[in-house]
């Protein structure tokens, strides 16, 4: 009897420990399954989703044209902005021309954008680069670039600019279309808020209704951050998108992934990539703010997660928290003097492309040369951004 009895209790722990055992196992599995790794994400990015359905295109369409509505009512602002960019090169051949880098820098940015003109001031610290480690906040770099369709003035990396002028680099009649919106879609760091993923010229929802071969609407929304979101997979020339399409904050994008792939055009301008190689973006944790009526993301996170060991032998990855201190929308730009010059300090040394072997000094707003001749004058900029005064 007491052999049964100690039969049945040590069934009975053995039951218990077997429960306890499948319990914690299945709650670290939710854990998890909640916590993704950004490679499991771009493991489940290559699964197929369903073929598009008939109504799919003119689903996402609509959705899509939600999203235009919404982004169309800041397509001009004044953005002030703070990232954390964090970054590490890996050579994975002997023969990498890239080798080790891990750094971590900081910077702050004034970003002025009317669809037609851009400005960008930038201070930056941290470790800027190899050369460059530990460069403290009260003494940073700074950088600031305008653009429009005809010109593109830079001004040059000066460390503690209130000793150092700098340089600045004239481009006139510049080769870009659409030059302003290509450097917001390239120079304002945490772009993929504003829609613009990277290797992108053109927002995403001009690039998935130019580029797609094929689109599809999920059946089910889904919760990101809070809010029920409808889910668009498109597969388009430039690879796999992902968009999450939240109507709780005006039909903004609450999260994006994009994988591109061999064969796949890595950018607007590039070739294909190379068999065996892909990019991962992931846009996530976006927040939201009302301004003026209107949702405006104000913060998230990127990732960047680079495979190119076939024709690099590299790998690399980046991570940017993204925060936006200030937003104005629809601003008057000419009466703030959002794309005046005024950051260049008198003694900057001036380089005109078009002029490679003559060097140029900005004095008050005008270019000049070394007799004091006026080359370029700044100081009567139209309010088109234009420059009557230059001289051809």
């Amino acid at each position: 009897m007491r052999t049964i009895r100690a039969r049945i209790i040590t069934s009975v722990m053995l039951c218990v420990l077997f429960i306890s055992f499948s319990s914690a196992e299945i709650t670290e599995k939710a854990t998890t399954e909640k916590q993704p790794s950004i490679w499991e994400l771009i493991r489940k990015s290559l699964q197929k989703q369903p073929d598009s359905k008939p109504g799919e295109y003119s689903k996402a369409s609509e959705l899509l044209d939600k999203y235009t509505a919404t982004r169309d009512k800041f397509n001009s602002f004044i953005s002030k902005t703070e990232n954390t960019i964090e970054f590490e090169n890996t050579p994975t051949k002997s023969n990498s021309r890239f080798g080790y880098t891990h750094l971590k820098n900081y910077n702050k940015i004034d970003f002025r954008f009317d669809g037609r003109r851009s400005y960008t001031r930038r201070h930056y610290w941290g470790d800027i680069s190899k050369n460059f480690v530990g460069v403290p906040e009260n003494d940073p770099f700074y950088s600031s670039k305008f653009n429009n369709d005809d010109l593109n003035l830079s001004r040059g990396y000066g460390r503690n600019n209130i000793k150092d002028p700098g340089f600045v680099t004239i481009h006139k009649d510049f080769q870009w279309k659409n030059a302003a919106e290509v450097c917001l879609a390239r120079g304002y760091k945490g772009h993929e808020v504003l829609g613009y993923m990277l290797g992108d010229d053109q927002r995403i929802d001009v690039v998935l209704r130019t580029m797609t071969t094929d689109i599809s609407v999920r059946d089910r929304m889904e919760e990101i951050g809070g809010s029920q979101c409808y889910v668009i997979d498109t597969q388009t020339k430039k690879g796999k998108y992902t968009v999450w399409i939240d109507p709780s904050h005006g039909y903004n994008i609450a999260r994006a992934e994009v994988l591109r792939q061999g064969g796949d055009l890595e950018s607007d301008n590039a070739t294909p990539i190379q068999e065996g190689d892909q990019k991962y973006i992931l846009l996530s944790n976006v927040q939201f703010k009302q301004i003026d009526g209107v949702w405006i993301p104000v913060g998230a996170d990127i990732d960047y997660r680079w495979n190119l060991s076939e024709k690099y032998g590299y790998t690399y990855w980046e991570k940017i928290h993204h925060k936006v201190t200030d937003f104005i929308i629809n601003p008057d730009h000419e009466a703030l003097g959002s794309f005046e010059p005024d950051d260049i300090q008198n003694g900057a040394k001036v380089k005109i492309a078009q002029v490679p072997d003559i060097n140029y000094t900005w004095q008050d707003g005008k270019v000049v040369d070394a007799n004091g001749k006026i080359i370029v004058d700044f100081s009567k900029r139209t309010s088109e951004g234009e420059n009557k005064n230059a001289k051809d």
